[in-house]
């Protein structure tokens, strides 16, 4: 029987289940990252980003795989993703270091009062799957602002993409805190990131 760390992994990826399949009689297999090359550690972290890109693309993927995937947090991914969005949003701005500094703030700040929020509705997590949780569903606010920082489209077309995106990244968060939180908690849960 397979270990549950593998059911969700790609069997012909060996890297990927070097790092995560614990339960093995094989020496090749373990949990020792100290002494493994650097290149190894950039695969599997940029292996483990795609994974989780993926949930935030595909939001209807089956809640078992994406709880195990909450549990498996990082924050390699997100702090990318929230650079990678305050430096498209810095390109048309007067003043780039101001708006740098806010996307981080509105960030960071908005994530911590929904883990507040969350924790103070009973959810057992910690602040970490939370940063890892929201800053991976900005994927599609990067997206929107790549394409809107570079071409000229008329105000009502800006406004029709920014909302489609908006609506992707709470669809996908809501997706991911369900999995957190009790059904009908979610939207409480959620009520923050809304805002």
């Amino acid at each position: 029987m397979a270990s549950a760390e593998s059911i969700f992994i790609d069997e012909n990826d060996k890297l990927f289940q070097l790092k995560l399949n614990p339960i093995s009689n094989n020496a090749e297999l373990s949990e020792e990252t100290l002494n493994e090359p650097i290149s190894t550690t950039i695969y599997r972290d940029l292996y483990l980003i795609y994974t989780k890109l993926k949930f935030v693309i595909n939001p209807y993927t089956s809640n078992e795989v994406k709880s195990y995937h909450i549990k498996q947090w990082d924050l390699w991914g997100p702090l990318l993703l929230v650079v990678f969005l305050a430096c498209t949003l810095a390109v048309n701005s007067t003043d780039k270091s101001q708006t740098v500094i806010l996307v981080f703030l509105i960030f960071w700040l908005g994530s911590f009062l929904v883990f507040l929020n969350a924790h103070l509705l009973g959810v057992k997590t910690s602040i970490f799957q939370i940063f890892c949780l929201l800053g991976y569903c900005l994927f599609p606010l990067n997206v929107s602002a790549f394409i809107l920082s570079f071409t000229k489209l008329f105000d009502i077309f800006r406004f029709i993409i920014v909302a489609i995106t908006c609506a992707w990244s709470l669809y996908s968060a809501s997706s991911f805190l369900q999995n957190l939180s009790m059904p009908e908690q979610r939207y409480l849960v959620l009520y923050p990131s809304i805002l």
